[in-house]
């Protein structure tokens, strides 16, 4: 006899691991972890539409053998048996408050396909308190089905381990970790480090040379290391423990994971001033306006200057990040599945 519980793992096609793609990854371990049974279910094409058409039909169909179907990653069957539940997380409206960070295809089925999928789901999860605000203002209908799972934080990013990288050598740095694509803001770093006053230089995780030149601003190539994508977390660690801080400029976050995992590695945070940073950080962030690169400027030089600021950030940093479990966030989903309250 199968488990009652499937889970669309579509998102194993990913060619890079995106935050998405980690969450869905990170909450399928954990609940193995926890021993509880479930079925996987993960197309074997990895060409996009392929693979929408495998979520859309073929685990449409295989769900019907099943009790629950829970989906993890922002996508689900538009149309199932009404005698399967279904669990939906849905991360973030990013397609819906910065469409142009998508192609218009994608745009159009999202914006298609998750009213229909908030409406169906007989749960919905979402990672932090400001995404279900913003999920309830724009689909009511999701109001009363809503509940919060934060993502974790995994023992990789921890203060024990290598520190720095040898492709960034003794230079005191900064960190960036994300895309290029303009809601993520990486234009305002650029400038704010043909600002400062001191010798720190940016080191950018998830954005390579070209897809910087794409970006056409004006940056000092000295002041810039641009690594591309990383697959490994053990690097990423050590390249947080060994930074000044890290630097999140996003103009919009659902919950932004890497502010998360620099706390855990005792990397001080400093975020653009947005409702998900002061949620998930707290008082171990600094928080500024995504708008203003001078300020951010001041701040990485003050930073860098004073060292009992920097101290306090990383205390308080480890102490927040040990609120974000991915084995509390499992035992949660759990719960979920088997409609009990947590």
């Amino acid at each position: 006899m199968h488990p009652s519980v499937l889970m669309n793992c579509k998102w194993k096609t990913a060619a890079q691991v995106s935050g998405v793609q980690r969450y869905a990854m990170e909450m399928h371990s954990a609940m193995l972890r926890a021993g509880f049974e479930f079925d996987s279910a993960a197309p074997k094409n990895t060409n996009r539409l392929m693979t929408v058409g495998y979520e859309q039909f073929i685990l449409s169909m295989k769900s019907r053998k099943y009790k629950s179907l829970y989906c993890p990653a922002n996508m689900a069957p538009l149309f199932m048996s009404d005698q399967t539940q279904l669990i939906f997380t849905l991360h973030c409206l990013r397609f819906h408050y910065h469409p142009e960070n998508y192609s218009s295809a994608f745009v159009r089925w999202y914006r298609f396909a998750i009213p229909r999928l908030l409406s169906r789901a007989d749960s919905i999860v979402t990672v932090s308190k400001t995404a279900a605000n913003e999920i309830a203002d724009v689909y009511p209908q999701s109001i009363g089905k809503t509940q919060v799972v934060y993502p974790g934080v995994s023992d990789t990013f921890c203060v024990e381990g290598e520190r720095g990288d040898q492709r960034i050598g003794e230079r005191q740095y900064f960190v960036y970790i994300g895309n290029a694509s303009p809601a993520k803001n990486l234009k305002l770093l650029l400038e704010a480090f043909e600002l400062i006053k001191g010798d720190s230089v940016l080191v950018l995780i998830g954005v390579d040379q070209s897809q910087l030149d794409s970006m056409k601003v004006d940056y000092s190539s000295d002041r810039v290391i641009p690594l591309g994508y990383i697959e490994s977390d053990i690097t990423i660690a050590s390249i947080l423990r060994g930074a000044q801080g890290l630097l999140a400029p996003s103009m919009y976050e659902s919950f932004d994971l890497p502010t998360v995992e620099a706390m855990g590695c005792g990397c001080p945070v400093i975020a653009s001033d947005t409702s998900v940073h002061h949620e998930i950080c707290e008082k171990a962030g600094i928080f500024l306006s995504a708008n203003d690169s001078q300020t951010w400027a001041d701040t990485i030089d003050k930073v860098c200057a004073n060292t009992t600021l920097s101290k306090r950030l990383k205390e308080i940093g480890l102490l927040q990040a040990k609120r974000f479990s991915w084995d509390t966030a499992a035992t949660q989903i759990i719960k979920i599945i088997n409609g009990k309250p947590f």
